[in-house]
């Protein structure tokens, strides 16, 4: 069995649920990072919402390929692409947690050799209201 069977063979795993707090440091850094250090991202809540909002981007920052997927290793990576749907609004200092699953692994031949590309999707809750949903791919040649 080629890595490329083993790795279809494994399209739904799953991780356990993980603890994710949007930690106000974190958030703080992120911010500067990307020039969104006022409004109702800065510090302290705004005039339309109660409570510090982290970031439209900052789940960005949790990874979709875990490393608690325990997938075989194929060698280095480069990232594929991401895209995220944003689903209600996340807040500094609050405690979610996420899952992330294997979607889909293909295979296919470039220019240099051959590559695999492996998808996961990472989601992200708030009790039981998803929040986000984040979608990796990440190629190994």
């Amino acid at each position: 069995m080629s890595d490329v069977d083993r790795l279809r063979a494994l399209v739904g795993r799953r991780t356990a649920w993980q603890d994710l707090v949007v930690e106000p440091e974190q958030a703080r850094r992120f911010c500067q990072a990307i020039g969104l250090d006022g409004g109702p991202y800065g510090d302290g809540p705004s005039r339309r919402f109660d409570r510090q909002l982290a970031a439209p981007t900052f789940l960005a920052v949790v990874r979709t390929m875990d490393p608690a997927l325990e997938l075989p290793q194929l060698g280095p990576a480069v990232n594929g692409g991401n895209s995220y749907r944003w689903l209600s609004p996340v807040y500094v200092g609050e405690r979610l947690r996420r899952r992330t699953e294997l979607v889909e692994v293909t295979a296919r031949e470039g220019r240099s050799g051959p590559m695999t590309f492996v998808t996961t999707e990472t989601t992200v809750e708030r009790d039981d209201e998803v929040v986000a949903v984040g979608r990796g791919t990440s190629i190994f040649r």
